[in-house]
């Protein structure tokens, strides 16, 4: 009879810690409801990191539930369109910020995530030479910062990509924006 039985939560909980090396919390949360497992499961399959999959189910999809009683597999995002969503994060074709404006589009709209992306021009900036522009700029209109930087105040570094976001809508590629900062403040 107990072969019989399908997999309790407590022993799926322990799965997924093993398995994913997913923390015991986003397990226990993950393993509340069966529909809940199966959801990650789903998401996981279709060959996203485990650990970014329970992140954003336990806090963006669970975050967003506004019904009592009501799960993510309630939401208009199947699995297959989160797991498309993550993809695109993880390749870092989109910002952690974009990926959550998807998400709210996803959630109201029911497209999946590329088409979002590319209508709403959300890609991630990673051209060098579209964001040495945008340094050149920002090092142009703050010039008591530059010298400041220079003379010694290296928190200033955080200004100067705070204001690179602010001009790319928070698209730049944060990487290479402090490569290109650190060169372009340093010459």
């Amino acid at each position: 009879m107990r072969d019989s039985l399908p997999e309790l939560p407590e022993q799926k909980r322990h799965r997924f810690v093993a398995d994913h090396e997913i923390s015991p919390y986003n397990a226990g949360v993950l393993c509340q409801t069966r529909d809940r497992a199966d959801y990650f499961e789903a998401v996981v399959s279709a060959g996203v990191d485990p650990d970014l999959a329970a992140n954003w189910i336990t806090t963006e999809l669970l975050g967003r539930l506004t019904e009592p009683g009501t799960d993510v597999v309630d939401l208009d995002v199947p699995p297959d369109h989160l797991a498309g969503l993550l993809r695109l994060l993880e390749s870092e074709q989109i910002t952690g910020k974009s990926a959550k404006l998807v998400l709210d589009e996803m959630l109201t709209t029911g497209r999946e995530a590329a088409e979002i992306v590319e209508q709403r021009q959300l890609a991630q900036i990673s051209d060098e030479a579209q964001l040495g522009e945008v340094v050149r700029t920002v090092i142009a209109r703050h010039p008591q910062q530059v010298d400041a930087y220079r003379a010694g105040k290296a928190a200033l570094m955080g200004f100067f990509v705070g204001q690179v976001m602010k001009a790319t809508d928070g698209r730049a590629d944060v990487r290479t924006v402090n490569q290109m900062l650190k060169k372009a403040l340093e010459d």
